[in-house]
């Protein structure tokens, strides 16, 4: 059931009306089939459940969230402490999204490049980055 209607939800290419915090939980239930996810990254997830709803393509948000998930999955495959933090709230008119986790971190050389379509530092041989 869930993905029949995360497969739709990806179709849509119309704005509709969105919870933040329903597309959050639905993307974190799908990343618990990655088994490094699930039983070896301490995890601490705080989302408010009554966030202002929003108006915004289902996919975009569902996307954006899936890839810097598994960016900071990626990332601390070696690291010798392995937690991630999600925190979603609501504050002064915004909503705030704050994704932590205990990687590698992003190289100074490359942090202005993080926001560019395309960009990566995965090669398509490893899979990782």
């Amino acid at each position: 059931k869930n993905m029949m209607s995360k497969s739709r939800d990806q179709q849509s290419t119309t704005k509709e009306e969105l919870s933040l915090a329903n597309v959050m939980e639905q993307e974190l239930e799908f990343l618990y089939a990655n088994q490094f996810f699930k039983n070896k990254i301490d995890k601490m997830f705080s989302i408010q459940p009554d966030l202002p709803i929003i108006y915004g393509l289902y996919s975009d948000f569902s996307q954006s969230f899936v890839n810097i998930i598994k960016n900071g999955i990626d990332a601390m495959w070696e690291s010798p402490v392995k937690k991630m933090e999600i925190r979603m709230y609501y504050e002064n008119d915004n909503i705030i999204i704050k994704i932590k986790d205990t990687g590698k971190g992003i190289p100074a050389d490359i942090k202005d490049k993080v926001f560019d379509p395309f960009f990566t530092t995965k090669s398509s041989e490893e899979g990782t980055g």
